[in-house]
């Protein structure tokens, strides 16, 4: 009986032991956590404890999640990163956000100037110039801190701010379009502290020009021409020729009022273009018997006028051949030309050629006669290159169907464009600007670039209005449009101003004209001259 009596007892000691090792591995895991209190074990025969009551607001405790343990040597999956083009595969840098400090000192101008308008201050310009001087310092700023490569962020915030005050100036105090003017030249052209200066004082107009060699020009150390008419510059001068402009009316609006051999009134498209590069005022023509050294360094023309790159269109005119201008450039070489390859070589020609094919009968359809031109085109500038010519603009045909001769022979009862001129030069135009792009391709340092002719001279017969011309497809010297050379002489018909006329002869614009011509060929060429 006393075996069976113990029994009961020693069961119930085990349990109180398992008990208090419960209770003592579970208030080690609560001392660790900080959280969780001790187990308590109730006393045999105890009335239950009763649970603790949790305050209302924290209503239901959320239970714990439970622990997913991950399988040894397990890795999470790698996801690839989103596919982009190659082209677009590295992000571009978001551009950096302008300080509050600025924005604020813009708020604090505006709040002055809307003071000045509603309390009818005085001249408000004083606080004008001060807008302009802070916006102008903070925008210089923001441009040297962040790097704006683009000029585009400064034009934007500069029209927004100072831009916006400047017009609110203009519609209180009565002023013209002289300053809306000038915001379309900080638009166009990137002036920033010129602009500031010549609107804080008037005075400062000559450091405003001065400051103009901002715009960024091309370096390059002479300009060499080839070509035709549109780029002789007097060549034909001193050849047996009857193609010559070296009488009245020609050259009546050069800077001395005398003949040069332009097929002009005035200056021609190769004048501008070295103006405009930095070079000199007027490109000399090379067989010019007195070329100085500095003339022959800061380049030459070698066109002549009626040259073409068939050889049969110089036949009738005696005129200077291609081949015959490579030949003067090795000699002008020769003479001193410094550096050719690092000169800018522009090549002019085809129109000619187009109007020989539809005056004498050669046999050849107008893609077969495309194709010719096209290829002695690239056959000449090779040769260039291989003189050692490493910058080359070479122009297509213009619209030869508008010029006044062509409409008069071709145009019909209402003298329009002569369309089939204008087909075969956009023909031999695509061809030509094809096959440019495989010879650079073959000559990868040499910089080759296709000038449209064709598109900018279109855009001044079109425009011809909204440019100030008042006639567009008639010749100024000449009468009914068929005059050029000997036939535009000191008896011809003359129109009172020539700056009117996009034409000045039946073949050759005038001297507005061209300059027209060469502002939009900067305008799109410029960033293709190193």
């Amino acid at each position: 009986m006393a075996s069976s009596a113990s029994l009961p007892e020693f069961l119930i000691a085990a349990l109180l032991v398992l008990a208090g090792a419960i209770t003592a591995a579970t208030a080690a895991d609560a001392d660790v956590a900080g959280a969780a209190p001790p187990l308590r074990v109730p006393r045999l025969g105890a009335p239950p404890t009763p649970a603790p009551r949790l305050p209302p607001r924290l209503g239901r405790p959320i239970p714990v999640p439970p622990i997913i343990e991950t399988p040894p040597g397990w890795r999470a999956p790698v996801v690839p990163a989103p596919w982009s083009p190659p082209e677009l595969a590295k992000p571009i840098p978001a551009p950096p956000l302008v300080p509050p400090r600025y924005l604020l000192g813009c708020g604090v101008q505006l709040q002055l100037l809307l003071l000045v308008f509603l309390r009818g201050w005085g001249n408000p310009f004083p606080l004008h110039q001060l807008f302009l001087l802070v916006s102008g310092l903070r925008l210089l700023l923001l441009v040297h801190l962040h790097n704006w490569v683009s000029p585009f962020p400064l034009h934007l915030l500069f029209l927004l701010g100072s831009g916006l005050q400047l017009l609110l100036l203009v519609s209180l105090r009565g002023w013209g379009s002289p300053p809306l003017q000038l915001l379309h030249l900080v638009h166009l052209h990137g002036w920033g502290i010129p602009f500031l200066l010549l609107v804080l004082r008037p005075g400062l107009l000559l450091p405003f020009l001065l400051l103009q060699w901002r715009r960024v020009v091309p370096k390059v150390p002479a300009l060499i021409a080839f070509g035709d008419s549109i780029v002789d510059t007097g060549n034909n001068n001193h050849l047996l020729t009857m193609v010559r402009a070296n009488f009245p009316p020609y050259g009546k609006d050069f800077p001395d009022h005398r003949p040069t051999g332009r097929f002009c009134d005035g200056k021609i498209t190769v004048d501008f273009l070295a103006s405009a590069l930095g070079l000199k005022e007027f490109l000399p023509p090379y067989l010019h018997h007195n070329l100085t050294l500095e003339d022959l360094k800061t380049g030459v023309s070698f066109a002549s006028a009626a040259s073409g790159y068939n050889n049969n269109t110089c036949l009738t005119s005696s005129a200077l051949t291609m081949e015959k201008q490579l030949q003067l450039f090795r000699e002008y070489k020769a003479k001193g030309g410094d550096r050719p390859e690092r000169a800018l070589y522009l090549v002019v020609s085809g129109s000619n050629d187009i109007v020989q094919h539809f005056t004498w009968a050669d046999g050849l359809t107008e893609p077969e006669y495309a194709d010719i031109m096209a290829q002695r085109a690239i056959t000449f500038v090779e040769s260039l290159i291989a003189e050692g010519a490493r910058q080359i603009g070479v122009s297509g045909a213009p619209p030869v169907g508008c010029i006044p001769s062509q409409r008069r022979i071709a145009g019909g009862l209402r003298t329009q464009c002569a369309t089939d001129r204008n087909q075969l030069a956009l023909m031999f135009n695509r061809k030509l600007s094809v096959e440019l792009s495989r010879l650079a391709g073959r000559n990868r340092g040499v910089n080759l670039f296709f000038v449209d002719m064709y598109s900018i001279l279109a855009d001044l017969v079109q425009r011809y209005e909204a440019l100030g011309f008042t006639n567009g497809k008639d010749a100024c010297c000449g009468f009914i449009g068929l005059a050029a050379g000997p036939l535009c002489n000191i008896a011809s018909r003359l129109c009172p101003d020539p700056a009117k006329y996009v034409f000045w002869d039946s073949y050759h614009p005038s001297e507005r004209a061209y300059k027209l011509m060469i502002d939009d060929f900067m305008t799109r060429y410029t960033r293709y001259i190193h």
